[in-house]
């Protein structure tokens, strides 16, 4: 992480995305401050490792005290709507400290509910279509997860994330 935060530094990105655990399930302090200190000027964001934290409300302080901008969450659930209940609960916690970010699984269909219900202003979205290549199935393997289909592969459809802007906006 600290060569990939340096590389981003070096070309001007304006952000990156970190994330450490510690084997107990807490923010890994040490190496989250390193890593803060080694991109000052930059906008880090918490990934979802925070998913897996044992304490969200704790682990959320610590993020807030190491001087982390923002915090990708969906609510330690498998989706961001099934996770809202707490998505909320950290918005209220975070008071503004930190920007809090539910992504995993939303979509057109419920990005206006869930900000509506959570208080979130920002979303990580996807907002992909499947896409199929010209040409017939390879006879060896590149990919090691689904599709085992290697024709068919995600592609970012502008169209779905406007459709997921307006649905947020209108939250």
């Amino acid at each position: 992480m600290r060569a990939d935060l340096r590389h981003a530094r070096e070309l001007g990105a304006p952000g990156a995305v970190i994330g450490a655990i510690s084997g107990d399930g807490d923010i890994d302090a040490a190496l989250t401050a390193s890593l803060r200190a080694d991109a000052p000027a930059m906008q880090l964001t918490f990934h979802r490792a925070f998913d897996v934290c044992r304490d969200p409300y704790v682990a959320l302080e610590a993020l807030i005290d190491l001087g982390i901008d923002r915090v990708l969450t969906s609510g330690q659930a498998n989706t961001a709507w099934d996770g809202r209940e707490l998505i909320g609960q950290l918005v209220t916690q975070a008071a503004g400290r930190i920007v809090v970010m539910a992504g995993g699984g939303v979509d057109e269909r419920n990005a206006g509910p869930l900000v509506r219900s959570t208080g979130v202003r920002e979303l990580h979205v996807r907002g992909t279509r499947r896409h199929e290549d010209q040409g017939s199935a390879r006879p060896i393997s590149f990919r090691k997860a689904l599709p085992s289909d290697e024709t068919v592969r995600a592609v970012t459809d502008p169209g779905r994330i406007a459709s997921i802007r307006t649905a947020a906006n209108q939250g």
